[in-house]
Parts: structure tokens; C-alpha cells; sequence
């Protein structure tokens, strides 16, 4: 990891950037982060949020749950903006205003059970933004499915599907019969003696 530092002109802060395989993000004072993994020693849990009160060399101090957190980013870097958030990672987190956006398009994810968890993030104010109202009236009167490995079988596969199903019926059907006669065996064993 390669860290940067870059004095921004007329101002007393700097932007900490940091650099990684995966991308490049630049911070300033009064961002808001989201940490993303655990550090004990530090005090942060994966999916705390903090906002940047000072940054003095590679040192961001942040205030988080009213305390200040000083990170050295140089030992850790598991943070990013926390302006925006996926469902899963809002859970347990409420704000004031929330802002979401539902595509009608995805529609595995525009369920009753995450509509729920987006609105359910908000003290005061939702604003729900989407491509298509009435898709999205109907996609969130449906609870999730439950999705398995079937639901994302090859259409090719789909014959080969049917003749397992129909032999795992069969056989179902040779076990269920196979007791019955058994059990009827047992019943006539009973009347002989």
C-alpha cells in the first residue's frame, strides 16, 4: 500500500489518500467513513461509522459513537466513505434521512423483507427513488424467496433435471410402496397366529 499525502491550498487540513489494489480514496476533515473491519486495540467494529475531525500526517482522528478514534493509516486502512450503504451493511444503523434507490430491474432485491430494512433505517424522512413506481409496488408485496442451486441451472440442463426428478419420484414412489406392502405383510402376520 502506497499513502499520499496532498496539502490542499487555502486550508489548514490535507486529503489523506491511500491506494490499493483495489482502488484509490482520498478523505478530508468532515468526511463521514464506515470501517469494514475489526481492530480491538483501536475500538472499531466492521460497519461503525465515524467522521473525520482532523487529519495530521497519517494520523485521521474520528469521531465515533462520541469518542474520538486515532488510526494511524499506515497499520489500518479497512474504511471507505460511508455516505452511501448496501441494505445489509445499514442494518442496525438508523439516521434521520434516508435516500434509497430501488431499480425495478433487481428485482431480487426489491423484496417486502429489504424494503422493510431501507425504510426501517429512517428517524424522520424516507425518499425512495426508482425507475418505475408500479413495478416496485408490486415487487415489495412479495416476501423473498428462498433461491437454491436449481434456480440458476442451465436452460440445457433442464431436461437432465426433469428425468433426475422423475426417477427421484419414482424411487420415492418404490420406497412409499415397498413399506406399504410390509406393512401389510405385518398386519397379515398378526391375523395368522
Amino acid at each position: 500500500m502506497k499513502l499520499l499525502y496532498m496539502p490542499l491550498k487555502n486550508l489548514s487540513s490535507f486529503i489523506v489518500a491511500y491506494s490499493s489494489n483495489e482502488c484509490k480514496r482520498n478523505f478530508t476533515v468532515n468526511d463521514k467513513i464506515i470501517f469494514f473491519k475489526n481492530d480491538y486495540k483501536l475500538g472499531v467494529m466492521n460497519g461503525q461509522t465515524g467522521k473525520i475531525i482532523d487529519i495530521k500526517d497519517n494520523l485521521l482522528t474520528i469521531k465515533s459513537n462520541d469518542q474520538n478514534i486515532e488510526i494511524n493509516v499506515g497499520n489500518y486502512n479497512h474504511f471507505d466513505h460511508g455516505y452511501a450503504m448496501t441494505t445489509h451493511k445499514a442494518q442496525g444503523i438508523t439516521a434521520n434521512k434516508v435516500i434509497i434507490n430501488m431499480d425495478s430491474l433487481q428485482k431480487q432485491l426489491n423484496s417486502r423483507n429489504n424494503y422493510y430494512v431501507d425504510i426501517s433505517r429512517a428517524r424522520n424522512e424516507v425518499s425512495i427513488y426508482t425507475n418505475s413506481k408500479c413495478k416496485i409496488d408490486q415487487q415489495v408485496s412479495l416476501f423473498a424467496r428462498k433461491l437454491s442451486l436449481n434456480n440458476f441451472k442451465r436452460k440445457d440442463d433442464s431436461l437432465k433435471v426433469k428425468i433426475l426428478r422423475k426417477i427421484d419420484c419414482e424411487n420415492e414412489l418404490y420406497l412409499s410402496i415397498k413399506k406399504l406392502v410390509r406393512k401389510i405383510d405385518d398386519v397379515n402376520k398378526i391375523k395368522i397366529r
